[in-house]
């Protein structure tokens, strides 16, 4: 019974990123403090190589527990959870995680648009999108579905490179509430589920 309760989430964020956001997303973690009560789904285009390696690098970066979502995993408040390149996942409130195959292969895969748009469907206003700088048009839908449903968008400041497409594909459809580097962002993260914690 306690178990079940420890494990429900009241928010979500969710991260996008592609192939080159690596370090975006890890300098991000980095400032993610041991102990921090959010649930994080990270969906990163891997190029058709499995996860395993993306989560143990990003693991290196980060305070918090990461873990390839497989199935039977319960999603627990406190840790970084990586979908699999194979695979798209859908959060429940109660922890449960459903795994849904993806069919073919794609360099844009996993799916951000698909990520966060189910997790719109589940979380509403209780979700947060975080996207990362990367070539691709990924997550422009899914950020329109975070935001018609009252949730949160935030992007990384673009700095003019040649792979902000997929920021620059969100700005312009004004989704973004907040933009800044990697690490303002976790900041930015940190201070509003305090903010919440005290209300």
């Amino acid at each position: 019974m306690l178990d079940d309760l420890g494990s429900a989430l009241s928010r979500l964020v969710v991260l996008g990123a592609t192939t080159e956001g690596t370090e975006s997303v890890c300098r991000f973690l980095s400032a993610l403090p041991a102990g921090l009560r959010v649930t994080v789904l990270h969906t990163q285009h891997l190029a058709g190589k499995p996860a395993d390696g993306l989560v143990e690098y990003l693991a290196q970066h980060c305070a918090l527990p990461v873990r390839l979502v497989e199935p039977g995993l319960r999603a627990r408040i406190g840790e970084v959870l990586v979908v699999p390149s194979d695979q798209q996942v859908r959060l429940l409130r109660d922890g449960s995680i459903e795994l849904q195959p993806i069919g073919g292969a794609s360099t844009s895969a996993p799916s951000i648009d698909v990520s966060f748009t189910m997790a719109a469907s589940v979380f509403g206003r209780d979700a947060v999108a975080i996207v990362f700088a990367g070539s691709s048009t990924d997550a422009v839908g899914g950020c329109q579905a975070i935001h018609d449903r009252g949730g949160k968008v935030w992007v990384e400041a673009s700095s003019g490179e040649h792979f902000a497409d997929m920021v620059s594909g969100v700005m312009a459809e004004h989704l973004s509430q907040f933009s800044g580097t990697p690490h303002e962002l976790a900041v930015h993260l940190v201070e509003e589920f305090q903010m919440e914690g005290r209300q």
